[in-house]
C-alpha cells in the first residue's frame, strides 16, 4: 500500500512521526526519513491493526520511500 502526505513530527510524549494525508493522519512506525520533515512524500508499507501510544491515528509500518 502507498500513502501520500506531509511528514511531520508531533511533540507527544517522546515525540512521534506522522504523515498527514488529505483523508487522515497516520502514525508512522519503521524507517522514517526524518531529514524530510514538512515535505510531501509517498511511503510504501502496510497498516498495522493497532493504535500507537500517541493515539494520533492508525499505525502505518513504513517499508520504503517511493
Amino acid at each position: 500500500m502507498i500513502i501520500e502526505g506531509i511528514l511531520k513530527r508531533k511533540d507527544i510524549g517522546p515525540g512521534v512521526w506522522v504523515l498527514e494525508s488529505k483523508d487522515q493522519t497516520w502514525t508512522l512506525k519503521g524507517s522514517v526519513p526524518k531529514h524530510q520533515e514538512n515535505q510531501r512524500m509517498r511511503l510504501e508499507g502496510e497498516p498495522e491493526q493497532s493504535f500507537g501510544f500517541a493515539m494520533t491515528g492508525p499505525v502505518f509500518v513504513v517499508y520504503a520511500v517511493v
